[in-house]
Formats: structure tokens, sequence, C-alpha cells
């Protein structure tokens, strides 16, 4: 059987001073060193390989006037480590008649039209860390117009100590020393290769090209001036869909916050009685967090699965106990459906709670959809939504909803999107890592939408961008304006319809969700 720790190498290829036999018998490599630096061997391998980079690039063309970058550099290996003399090669397109390009401490980025690129220098990148680069190229008018055919990024770098295969120098020992002191010295590399980024483009607009119907649903929106649009504007496609759940769960298996003590992997070996622990576990976390802050609930959920660390020990504990325990926390009425949830669950349910979420919501007090989903997709695996307030915000703004997010055909059309878009394959995870979207990326003011993961199909954004571009043709000078939303209409039959023309600050994300504005109390 082959070793857990084993790793599967292809065209291996030795220096002709290794006795080969010693190789085949044990997997030891004899050798007797030649005189200066030799390469003892080099393999191929395709299987678990462990990429040293992770580059998130998002290259937006608009119209044929210019593109935009965004590219961001992780590196995947230990913060011990450090990649030396990395070169990213970033392709522009054959017409660019100037190339801006910003950096902030990774390094120097600069054009050269002789190669028609942006080299992207970083000198030292030390493992784990991630830089950023930003750039927008602006393209001259061509009488023949020359097909850019969209080269991927291509990469140089070395890797002291560090192989993609896994395979490990553990130790190097020296027989037969003949008369003269030996140095026991040895290195291995991982360099760039053939190492390329694919690059996912984004068309704003072309006349010589075709344009995705995405992105004329968004120029015709912007164009109206009061954001017209159909419900099929918050459609969500198949494309959408894969790059959602690939680029989101990505983020969230690295960025992840790790203090809060109710979030742990689940283990597939673990029965009924184990997953019904920690389906516990999460249900008091959920309703904890429910109108409290992260940082809040920690000590609480500690002093809690101190004093109760099992269903049944809530069960049989005394109210008073159990709301002194939660003094602090606010809306005491949620402690009291927990004691109440925990005593039926003991003794009407064997002491497990229902593994999916109907039954979770039909039988448990006080659980409700939200609660239910979350308890069930973390826990259980079921591919199941979860929508909260952290998750109407990134999708308002994902789809561009400008709706009142209380209506209930508002709450309908969440709910339906977040279910279209959960990961079949973990569920769990992708939708704790929408509530973290929501948290600490996609704020209610002043979001990280550069960081973003999902930013490339994010209708707001892409709308502000438009309107940006359209800006600088004067879209938005009195002189200039043309009503051409009299010749539109606003066929959404979700979205508030706007009464007037926006300005152009008024294209922004933080425009979603749309503010309900109080009703002023009645006169008597």
């Amino acid at each position: 059987a082959r070793r857990t720790n084993a790793v599967e190498i292809d065209d291996c290829q030795f220096h002709q001073c290794v006795k080969l036999g010693k190789f085949d018998s044990d997997r030891t490599i004899s050798f007797v060193p030649p005189d200066g630096e030799f390469e003892l061997m080099k393999y191929r391998t395709t299987e678990n390989v462990n990429l040293p980079f992770k580059v998130h690039p998002v290259v937006t063309e608009i119209g044929n006037t210019r593109v935009e970058y965004n590219i961001s550099i992780r590196a995947n290996f230990s913060p011990k480590l450090y990649a030396n003399n990395v070169v990213l090669k970033i392709p522009t397109p054959l017409n660019s008649a100037k190339v801006e390009v910003k950096v902030g401490s990774g390094g120097k980025a600069k054009y050269a039209p002789s190669e028609n690129c942006i080299i992207w220098k970083i000198s030292r990148f030390q493992g784990q860390a991630e830089f950023h680069l930003s750039g927008e190229a602006v393209l001259s008018s061509m009488t023949h117009k020359r097909v850019w055919s969209r080269p991927p990024i291509s990469m140089d770098f070395q890797v002291l100590m560090f192989t993609s295969s896994g395979l490990l120098v553990r130790f190097l020992k020296v027989f037969e020393k003949s008369g003269y002191q030996s140095v026991k010295w040895v290195r291995y590399m991982t360099k760039a290769g053939s190492y390329q980024i694919r690059l996912p483009y984004i068309k704003m607009s072309s006349k010589d090209q075709k344009v995705s119907d995405a992105w004329i649903d968004i120029e015709e929106c912007v164009s109206s001036k009061r954001l017209f649009h159909s419900d099929t504007y918050h459609k969500v496609s198949n494309a959408e869909k894969t790059r959602v759940q690939r680029d989101l769960l990505d983020w969230y298996h690295a960025e992840k916050r790790t203090n809060m003590p109710w979030r742990q992997d689940n283990d597939k070996t673990w029965d009924r009685q184990r997953l019904g622990q920690r389906a516990y576990e999460v249900w008091v976390s959920e309703i904890m967090l429910q109108q409290t802050q992260v940082a809040t609930v920690i000590d609480y959920y500690n002093r809690w699965m101190t004093a109760f660390p099992t269903i049944h020990d809530l069960a049989k504990a005394d109210i008073e106990k159990v709301n002194t325990l939660w003094a602090g926390l606010g809306y005491y009425s949620r402690a009291k459906r927990l004691w109440e949830g925990a005593q039926k669950v003991v003794n009407q349910l064997d002491g497990l709670l229902p593994d999916n979420a109907k039954d979770l919501q039909h039988e448990i007090p006080g659980v409700g959809r939200y609660t239910a989903g979350a308890i069930s997709s973390i826990v259980f695996g079921e591919t199941t939504p979860v929508v909260d307030g952290n998750v109407i915000r990134v999708i308002a703004r994902w789809r561009a909803i400008y709706a009142d997010p209380k209506k209930a055909k508002t709450i309908d059309l969440f709910w339906d999107i977040a279910a279209q878009l959960v990961s079949e394959t973990n569920p769990g995870d992708f939708n704790q890592a929408m509530m973290e979207l929501g948290a600490r990326v996609c704020t209610p003011q002043n979001p990280s939408c550069t960081m973003c993961p999902i930013r490339t199909d994010c209708r707001a954004l892409n709308q502000l961008q438009v309107a940006k571009d359209m800006s600088k043709n004067g879209f938005f000078d009195e002189a200039k304006r043309k009503r051409k939303h009299e010749s539109t209409e606003h066929a959404c039959s979700v979205c508030h319809e706007i009464q007037s023309d926006l300005s152009e600050e008024e294209y922004v994300v933080t425009k979603y969700p749309l503010k309900v504005d109080k009703k002023p109390p009645r006169d008597e």
C-alpha cells in the first residue's frame, strides 16, 4: 500500500554519480559527488501539486478606449520562507498609447512598450504575504483593428527550501571521509518553469466584438439615468454561479477568522452522536449572534459551554441559572427558547437535533429559517441557503437589488438567489463565507470592493464603473444631458422606481440595499 506521506514523481532523472541500485531497493540516493556544485536530481510531478502562488487577476476592457487592471498575488507557502526575484509580466493590448500602474509596498512596476506588457518585480516575497497592483491602459484608435489575443500572465521566481510536490531532503549523511574535510550542503529550489495564469476578462462594450447580454443590460440601466431595468437584471447565470462558488470559497479558506470557538472543521468519521453535539454548539452560537457582535459573543459562548457542555446539561438546568449566564447579552427570550428547545430535544427527540433545515424549523422552538439553514448546512452538509443582514447586503449589491429588504417579495428574492448560489459540495463553508464577506469586506459603509473575491460580477460595482466611463464622455454634463429614460421604462417588479435623474455621485455601491425611511409617529 502507498504510504500516506509518499510523493508521486514522474520523469525522475539523476546525475551520473548516483548509484541507481541503492535507490531502486530502498529509495536512498547514494552517490560519490564530483567536484563543485552539481544538479543531483530533477523530476516532474502532476498530482497533489501545492502551487507556491495564487494570483487573482481582473482585467476589464472598457469599450475600445481603455483597459483596467486589478491584480492580486498571494504566497501560499510558509511565512518562514521567502521567494526571490519574483517577476510578473502582465500583457497589454498592442495599441496601448499610455499605461499607468500603481503598487503599494509590493515591489516596483513599469510599462515595457517593447514587450507589450507591464513588468512587476518583487525582489523578496515572504510566505503568506499578499500584494496588489492596479493600472490602466489608454488605447489609441487604429484604422485596421489588430486583434488582442489576450495572452496569459507569466511569472518567474525562485523559492528556496520549498517544493510544490512536497518532496523534501530530510538529511545528508557523509561516509568515508578520505583525508579531507567535507562540507554537508544541499539546497532544493522551486522555479517558475511554465507557470502561467489565464486572465478572466470582463468585456464592457465593443463596436467590433460581441458584447455579453449582462453588460448590455448594465449600460442600458445606467444610460436611463434612473437605473431602469427588468426582472431579468437580477438573474444568475451558470457561469456567474461557478465563479462565485470557486472564488468565494478560495477566499474564505485563506482569510476566515479562526478566533471563534464554535467554528471548526467537521470530521467525516463522526457518528450521529458527535454530529449532534456539533449541532448543539452551532445552535448556541447562532442564537447568541442574533443582534450581538462576534467579539461580545465569544466570552459568553465559552462560559455557556463550560456551564452547559451538552444539550442534556442545558435541558436539566434551572432557568434562573440560564438567565444569569445570559445577563448582558439582552433579548432574554433567546435564552429561554434555547432552554425550551433543549428540553424538547432531550424529552422527545432522543437528545439529537434534527439533521435537516425543514425539521429544525418545524420542531425546535425559536429556530427560524436562517438558524435552521446554518445548522443543517454547517453540521450536516445539507445544500440549503442562509440569509441574514450580511448576506442581504452582499446579494443586494451583487445583483443591484434596490428594494425594501423587509418586504416579503424582496426577502423571497434574496432567499432564491442564495439558494441558487450555495455550493453543493461545501454548503457550510459557502454560507459562512457569504456571512463573513458581508461582515468584513462588503460592509455597510466604506466597503473594500478591491478586496472582494466576487467583484467581477457585482452589478452595483459594474454600474459605478460604467457611470465613471460615461462621465468622461460628458454624459452627466448639464448641457449634454439627454433624457434617454423617456423612451424606456422601469419593468422590475421588485425594485423601487427612482423618480429623478441620478447624478454621477449617486452611482455608489453603498446605495444598496435600499434604505427605507422610517414612518413618523401618527398624530392623535
